[in-house]
């Protein structure tokens, strides 16, 4: 067996090994110092004065404290109730208590008694006002018989109501207030509305008297001969049809009366397109 003429070399001390650095995190970046203003959303701070968060981005503001609506008064507590008075402060003692002039209440209570006076002024206008919508809306042509002062031949009263513009009454002109009318004669007793007359094209000849028409209306159960007349129309000269209100009830004839002439020359009268309208 071979021997080992040498002995084993001493162990010599250790040295000191320096270590390596530590690596740093591949993500983890040298922030700034961080500040008072501490973000409400991620809890990072941030520097004093800083409006966003520097790490979320987060408003750093204060919430600005919502305002509470002021409570809306009542109707009457605005029309009656005493606004603009200024508050004292405390531990002011109050004057004493002034009388104030109640002016909006005063002119309230004019305000509705002049409308009552109005409407009591007018008070046939304002109840006949549903009537003459009504009127407006539901009147119709209504059928009658004719019969006239007189006529000329081939000029009969039922010429004048034929819905023709071409055709007309025409009789001889005669002396009197009441001398020369045209009178319609309803089936019953309807409300008569309007009495619609064509106008002639030019002015009338020499001999022929201008239209000025008396509308005057016979209600059932009145005396014969009784009348209720209303203002008198002048017809223009210009061939439309006009609409002459009269809004009246219970109505039996109409007559239609031509007043007396101005012109001395005249010797005849005429008249067309006669139409009544009723409900």
């Amino acid at each position: 067996m071979p021997t080992i003429d040498e002995e084993p070399a001493p162990v010599r001390p250790g040295e000191l090994i320096s270590s390596a650095p530590p690596k740093r995190r591949r993500y983890e970046a040298t922030s700034p110092d961080a500040g008072p203003l501490v973000c409400a959303t991620c809890g990072t701070g941030n520097k004093a004065g800083g409006n966003f968060c520097r790490r979320c981005a987060a408003s750093l503001r204060a919430p600005e404290p919502e305002a509470e609506p002021e409570p809306r008064l009542s109707w009457w507590t605005r029309l009656f109730g005493r606004t603009g008075q200024k508050a004292l402060p405390a531990g002011t003692r109050p004057l004493s208590k002034s009388r104030h002039f109640p002016v909006r209440f005063v002119a309230f209570l004019a305000v509705l008694g002049l409308a009552g006076g109005v409407a009591s002024a007018n008070g046939d206008s304002i109840s006949g006002a549903p009537q003459r919508i009504l009127d407006e809306i539901l009147y119709k042509s209504k059928e009658v018989a004719v019969v006239a002062s007189d006529h000329i031949e081939g000029r009969n009263p039922e010429l004048a109501t034929d819905e023709f513009v071409n055709t007309s009454w025409a009789s001889a002109l005669k002396k009197g207030a009441d001398a020369n009318f045209l009178e319609a004669t309803f089936q019953g007793s309807p409300r008569l509305v309007y009495v619609f007359i064509t106008a002639p094209s030019s002015e009338p000849a020499p001999l022929e008297q201008r239209l000025r028409v008396l509308i005057s209306v016979h209600h059932k159960g009145a005396k014969e001969g009784l009348y209720q007349n209303f203002p008198v129309v002048d017809v223009p000269t210009d061939k439309q049809r006009h609409g002459y209100y009269v809004g009246t009830d219970s109505v039996e004839k109409v007559r239609l009366t031509i007043v007396e002439p101005t012109s001395t020359t005249a010797k005849r009268v005429s008249i067309a397109g006669v139409q009544f309208a009723g409900r």
